[in-house]
């Protein structure tokens, strides 16, 4: 465990940068063709959509609990642009909208990982596991929007990094 623990706060502000980050990447998606909402790294992965929801919920997974919420559900019944957006705005809001309780690192959530139980104090969900699950998420809606054409760059993933434009690595 860290020396000086996370601060209720922080970690609020971590989960609304990447939730920024993945409406960002999805606005840049969204002039793409249809079929982008479809589409998979491969065909043992889930589709673009439902990694976007898969991230959303993550975050919700971690946050509703150890805010003293029950882990609402914003998933939209149908597929579409307009359902994702809603999904993420009704994310970040309630994320916003809702404190971590002043015991959050010690106390115990339960979840599942795949088949697997898992039963960790807050801290040690949110860095072991509901952080790097979001990430991950993030990172194939990332991917998966880049290997159909759409233009994203590292800044667009992470907020962060800048090139000029026409910049290539080769």
């Amino acid at each position: 465990m860290m020396d000086k623990p996370l601060n209720k706060f922080l970690v609020q502000k971590v989960l609304t940068h990447y939730l920024k980050q993945l409406e960002h990447i999805m606005t840049l998606s969204r002039h793409s063709e249809p079929k982008l909402l479809d589409a998979r790294l491969s065909e043992d992965m889930f589709d673009f959509y439902v990694q976007c929801q898969i991230v959303c919920n993550m975050a919700l997974r971690f946050y509703a609990p150890l805010s003293g919420n029950l882990v609402p559900n914003f998933e939209q019944e149908q597929k579409s642009w307009h359902g994702i957006f809603q999904q993420i705005t009704d994310t970040q809001d309630f994320v916003r909208q809702h404190e971590l309780a002043d015991n959050w690192q010690e106390k115990l959530i339960e979840d599942k990982a795949g088949f697997q139980s898992v039963a960790l104090p807050g801290i040690e969900f949110f860095q072991q596991f509901a952080l790097p699950n979001l990430i991950f998420h993030l990172t194939l809606v990332y991917t998966t929007a880049k290997l159909n054409g759409v233009k994203v760059s590292k800044g667009d993933f992470d907020g962060f990094h800048h090139y000029p434009e026409g910049f290539s690595f080769q």
